[in-house]
């Protein structure tokens, strides 16, 4: 009987595994198996199958090998490209929300707070159940309905989040009970009466008019309707009297191939290819023509964008580029110039599996040369080839899209960094929101000196610790040194001096890096108040992209002269 279980339970096993490591390696089950690569996988199938077999029968202890599996094939999907990725059946629905953009429940992230070992509110949507009850970012969750809303023992923090979320999720139209606890205030327990509805995270979050006429469309994604709400935005934009138009594609990481094709259309004329694919099977290449009839094929366009952008919004850019009818303003694009698709796999299981390269319409692919840490490298110029607009400007690979006039942001260093992504950075700022009832309009806001100083004090008060580069470099030679037996390195007089230059000292940063802390707790609070479209007016006169594109749009010359190549 035991042997029948064993044998089965290999079966079952070796047909798992089979199923989606076959995807991954483009397999098909009728192969060949004297092919030397066919036969090469299924030879490593069949000792993976039986080394789990092994270590799950005869292992000291009883293992979870659903999680180790698990654990397994996200091992062997992330070591392919950072995008292929498998997705669990219980994380079925993120595909579906990924593409949508919709899903059922009150509209806020939340997050999981170690120290509290609950989890809190982060920027409930305005325009959502959360946002209209007045929950607040900080905002501690504490029950839901009857049932505590705290982190189990032995229970994972990404297995507690996950429980939390379901619970604010559920059927549109149903409603529960939430009770939280909000920072900073006295008697600060609070009960929601909340109703859940559809979910639907809005393409175009803001638009605006310049006084002279030059329209702002702010697109954060690519996702289903993306190209009709941009539609919409844009003819209310003409109504109003828009002659030029800026579209902010910065941050904005893709999503939807077709919705970047759909919305280059509405800009060149009916039938203009936007993008191919290329892939080892070339029975699902493909090439992709604007199919309805553009609404303004002469307004002149610029683009911004950064190293966030990405995938469908680099075909946007990069298109209107190749086209010479946008000017690119901004940092290099991120570099994707891979497409997913999603394959289903057994008991509810899926896969988002990179299956092609896109190409833009000059002939370049933007895809990055090459990953380390999770970030792009792009080609050496020299050796990046070169290809040509319609107008018969040059332009490269070697990876993203290259604006024609480069913006670089300004440099925030890193102890700066490491201070806004503080718990106790956040925590500031939701204490003033909650013992300020108002601000002044966002492009008027600014924290006094005296709030200032409250922030030093604050963070100074706090457990905050920020360990630079030097100090971690400074570590590692102490390391070094003692497995060489060098004892009187770390107490001779060089060290003691170069430790002392580098030493932390968090009050001493905090002043020297004022004017972009400001800036920064400044944009936070003020997107508590007023959401993003408050930061964009606070940010406005700031953003040297949003200044050049408009100083580009308002100089006609200057304009046509890039497009055609002229301008040097």
């Amino acid at each position: 009987m035991i042997v029948l279980q064993n044998r089965i339970a290999n079966l079952f096993m070796k047909k798992i595994c089979l199923s989606l490591l076959a995807l991954v390696f483009g397999l098909s089950w009728a192969q060949d198996k004297k092919d030397d690569h066919a036969f090469k996988v299924m030879k490593q199938l069949e000792i993976f199958n039986e080394a789990i077999t092994e270590l799950d029968q005869y292992y000291v202890d009883t293992l979870d090998v659903e999680k180790k599996l698990t654990e397994a094939i996200h091992y062997v999907m992330s070591s392919v490209d950072p995008y292929t990725e498998y997705y669990p059946e219980s994380d079925s629905h993120v595909l579906k929300e990924m593409r949508t953009g919709k899903y059922a429940g009150i509209g806020s992230p939340i997050y999981y707070r170690p120290d509290l070992k609950r989890c809190v509110f982060n920027s409930p949507y305005f325009n959502m159940p959360a946002g209209k009850a007045g929950l607040r970012t900080g905002d501690i969750v504490l029950r839901i309905d009857s049932l505590d809303m705290t982190l189990k023992d032995g229970e994972d923090s990404q297995d507690f989040l996950s429980r939390v979320t379901d619970h604010l999720r559920g059927e549109a139209g149903s409603s529960f009970q939430l009770y939280v606890k909000r920072p900073f205030v006295k008697d600060s327990l609070l009960t929601f009466t909340l109703t859940r509805q559809m979910i639907v995270q809005p393409s175009v979050p803001f638009t605006y008019m310049t006084a002279d006429s030059i329209g702002y469309i702010r697109l954060q994604s690519f996702i289903e309707n993306t190209t009709a709400e941009f539609k919409r935005a844009f003819m209310a934009l003409k109504q109003q009297g828009m002659k030029q138009l800026v579209i902010d594609l910065s941050q904005n990481g893709g999503g939807l191939m077709d919705e970047a094709v759909n919305l280059v259309g509405l800009f060149v004329p009916r039938g203009t290819k936007v993008v191919e694919t290329k892939s080892k099977m070339t029975w699902i290449d493909e090439v992709s023509l604007t199919s309805e009839q553009p609404i303004d094929t002469q307004i002149p366009i610029a683009v911004m964008v950064d190293g966030a952008t990405a995938s469908a919004a680099e075909i946007t850019s990069g298109a209107l580029q190749d086209y010479d009818r946008a000017v690119i303003i901004g940092d290099r694009t991120y570099g994707k110039g891979l497409v997913q698709t999603t394959r289903q796999l057994p008991y509810n299981t899926s896969v988002k599996l990179t299956v092609s390269r896109y190409i833009i319409p000059s002939g370049r692919c933007v895809q990055a040369y090459k990953y380390e840490n999770g970030r792009p490298v792009y080609q050496a110029d020299s050796l990046a080839k070169t290809f040509y607009t319609q107008n018969g400007r040059p332009v490269k690979d070697g990876g993203g899209i290259m604006p024609d006039i480069v913006v670089l942001d300004t440099l925030v260093s890193n102890v700066a960094a490491a201070i806004d992504g503080s718990l106790p950075f956040s925590d500031f700022c939701v204490r003033y929101r909650n013992t300020h009832d108002r601000i002044a309009p966002a492009k008027d806001f600014r924290l006094t000196e005296e709030e200032y100083e409250s922030f030093k004090t604050f963070m100074l008060e706090s457990d905050f610790k920020f360990q630079s580069n030097s100090n971690r470099i400074l570590d590692l030679l102490k390391e070094a040194a003692k497995r060489e037996d060098k004892t009187d390195f770390e107490t001779s007089a060089e060290f003691k001096a170069i430790q002392e230059i580098f030493k932390p000292n968090l009050e001493l940063d905090l002043i020297k890096n004022k004017a972009v802390l400001k800036e920064l707790l400044e944009m936070r609070i003020i997107a508590m108040y007023y959401d993003s479209k408050g930061v964009f007016e606070y940010f406005e006169s700031k953003d040297k992209a949003f200044q050049s594109a408009l100083g580009v749009l308002r100089d006609s010359k200057t304009y046509h002269e890039i497009l055609s190549g002229k301008k040097k």
